[in-house]
Formats: C-alpha cells, sequence, structure tokens
C-alpha cells in the first residue's frame, strides 16, 4: 500500500516536474521557516538567563492608578518603566535587593552595584 501510494508520487511528479519543484520547495521553506521560530522561541523564552539565581529577577514597573479611567491609557498603567532619576532614587533607598540595574532598551544594562553615586 505505501509502497504504491510513493510509486503513484513519482509518476505524478514526472508528469508535471514544476508543481513537484513548486510542492518540495513549499515544504522545505516551511520546515526552515519553523525551525528557526523554535530556534528564536528556545533561545529567548525557553531557556534560562545566564546568570546566577536567574529565578531571583524582577521587573519592577511604574504604577498609575488614576489612569485607569482614561480609556487610551488605562492598558498601560502598570507597565512603565522607571525613568533613569527614579531608577537611581529608588537604588539609593532600597534594602531588599542584593543588587540592582537597569536596562535600558539598547541592549545595555547599568548596573548600580557601587550604590548611586
Amino acid at each position: 500500500m505505501l509502497l504504491d501510494d510513493a510509486y503513484f508520487a513519482v509518476r505524478s511528479w514526472r508528469r508535471r516536474p514544476a508543481a513537484a519543484a513548486i510542492a518540495i520547495a513549499t515544504i522545505a521553506i516551511g520546515i526552515g521557516a519553523a525551525t528557526s521560530i523554535y530556534s528564536v522561541v528556545d533561545g529567548v523564552l525557553l531557556r534560562p538567563l545566564p546568570l546566577p539565581e536567574a529565578r531571583r529577577i524582577v521587573a519592577i514597573m511604574q504604577t498609575y492608578p488614576r489612569w485607569r479611567g482614561n480609556q487610551i491609557l488605562a492598558s498601560m498603567w502598570d507597565h512603565l518603566p522607571l525613568s533613569q532619576p527614579e531608577f537611581r532614587d529608588l537604588a539609593r533607598m532600597q534594602t531588599a535587593f542584593s543588587s540592582v540595574a537597569i536596562w535600558t532598551g539598547g541592549g545595555n544594562v547599568h548596573s548600580i552595584d557601587d550604590r548611586v553615586q
């Protein structure tokens, strides 16, 4: 049964080589796209950060409760990052964390282990 199907497929490909090439290329592109997407998801989302005790990392965001009433601002009322001056104040006053750093979004991480100047 399987050999008959394989023989029929090869016979069909010989009759229409352009359609066979398009089908094979489509399957190859699909497999390649799925593989690349999985590689990105695996590297970014599934693997832990290459840091000691990565589970203890937290993100601190600002909240503006008065924005809840505004339809435009309500979706981001608790997702605003800290500004650099606010971060420096937090780093200077905090006692709960062993180390504090800020990510600027451009791939740069600035640490304030020496305590803020």
